[in-house]
């Protein structure tokens, strides 16, 4: 749903644009037109701002559900991050380390042995990468947070 507040939002010039030439062909008045064109654009201004705090809102819903989820003592509702935080942590360590030392083994043992024990399967680690980045945050924004010191740790130190 955010996304296409977001969108909403960036599209918003453009249909100012459009209503404006519209408005131009239907109102002769040049003074008319101002004042048609100026009551638009404050409309479309109280819209983007009403998105902008139903975005807001969404997001602080979101962190809320996640505070209560990670704070619950059932493993089936705090449960869920530690689980697929490590599933990515084991896959990852299989695809970056496990994997290619097990095909190196195995080429040396096929090669001195002469026989023809099959590689290992390698993953496609670009589906642990997305849910792990996301999981951890690292698209920029938690360095740029500690950066502003708006990090929830400085939070804490300077209340």
């Amino acid at each position: 749903m955010a996304a296409g507040i977001i969108g909403a939002l960036t599209a918003a010039p453009a249909v100012i644009e459009g209503i404006t030439r519209i408005i131009g062909r239907f109102v002769p008045d040049p003074a008319a037109q101002a004042q048609l064109a100026l009551e638009m654009q404050k409309l479309v201004a109280e819209r983007e701002a009403a998105a902008a705090t139903a975005v807001a809102e969404i997001a602080k819903a979101q962190a809320e559900t996640n505070t209560v989820e990670a704070q619950s003592p059932s493993l089936f509702i705090g449960g869920w991050r530690p689980f697929v935080g490590w599933g990515c942590g084991i896959g990852l360590l299989y695809a970056g380390l496990v994997q290619p030392l097990l095909a190196w083994l195995t080429g040396i043992v096929n090669a001195a042995l002469s026989i023809g024990i099959p590689m290992p399967p390698i993953p496609a680690s670009e589906a642990l990468m997305t849910v792990l980045t996301g999981m951890l945050g690292i698209a920029g924004l938690r360095s740029f947070d500690k950066l502003k010191g708006t990090a929830a740790s400085d939070l804490g130190a300077k209340r």
